[in-house]
């Protein structure tokens, strides 16, 4: 499986990823039946640390089962080549970056008609979301503890045939234990994305590192149709997938 989906035809490949390859497969798969995405990081000599830690966090998606958290549905190692492929759904209309991309060139423009981000559209995103690090804050007793995802950005966002938005990427998260409030760290360990991340130094990572994350993305994501962004902005211990006016939400 994994070499038909690496070498197929390359009008169904992309590649990219911040460790890696990812391949993607964007027709039904003809032994899963969907269309699939495989993930391939290489550990190398010179980044041999970061990327084999990837790895680990990685396998932390099979055991966050949630509708906006892209599952991961099998894994496999190559020794030999010091290779590990995480096997994963492939949606449709791609990731958020490209679609807010496309439609600022439309807005730019002045094709406002052929915006494919609409109110609700972009409402149902943030949504999802934010129920998504929800769900990941909340530990799951006997199961896992809470997890901090740590990446949170329109690149690591992807949306199915009907806009409906899913988490990936889980390249950078870490897991509590869970009684514990935070993650002692030192400084070089910590990774993020420039611009998405605060700019301060560690001690402890706590949930407030995705909150940090998800805030500038909401009025990113929001401000193009004058969306009432700051309704999402987490306050004290208010749960973020609840913040979402229950109104607002008949007409996602």
């Amino acid at each position: 499986m994994l070499d038909t989906i690496r070498d197929c035809d390359p009008s169904k490949t992309n590649e990219k990823g911040g460790f890696g390859k990812v391949y993607f497969y964007k027709d039904k798969h003809p032994t899963l039946g969907i269309p699939v995405a495989i993930k391939e990081v290489i550990i190398e000599e010179t980044s041999q640390k970061l990327k084999m830690m990837s790895t680990i966090n990685e396998r932390l998606a099979s055991r966050t089962l949630h509708y906006a958290i892209v599952p991961l549905l099998a894994m496999t190692e190559d020794m030999g080549k010091r290779s590990f492929y995480f096997l994963s759904p492939y949606l449709e209309n791609g990731d958020l970056f490209q679609m807010l991309k496309d439609d600022t060139e439309k807005l730019n423009a002045g094709r406002i008609r052929d915006v494919t981000l609409t109110k609700q559209r972009r409402l149902k995103i943030l949504y999802h979301i934010s129920s998504a690090l929800d769900f990941l804050h909340t530990p799951v007793k006997d199961i896992r503890g809470p997890i901090i995802h740590m990446d949170v950005k329109s690149l690591n966002i992807v949306l199915d045939a009907d806009f409906n938005a899913r988490l990936i990427d889980f390249g950078l998260a870490r897991e509590m234990h869970e009684t514990e409030s935070g993650i002692p760290v030192t400084k070089t360990e910590v990774g993020g994305t420039d611009g998405y991340f605060p700019t301060r130094g560690y001690s402890i990572l706590t949930k407030y590192e995705d909150y940090h994350n998800f805030g500038p993305r909401q009025k990113q994501w929001s401000h193009d149709h004058g969306l009432p962004w700051t309704m999402m902005v987490v306050h004290g211990h208010t749960t973020i997938g609840t913040m979402v006016d229950h109104v607002l939400l008949n007409d996602i």
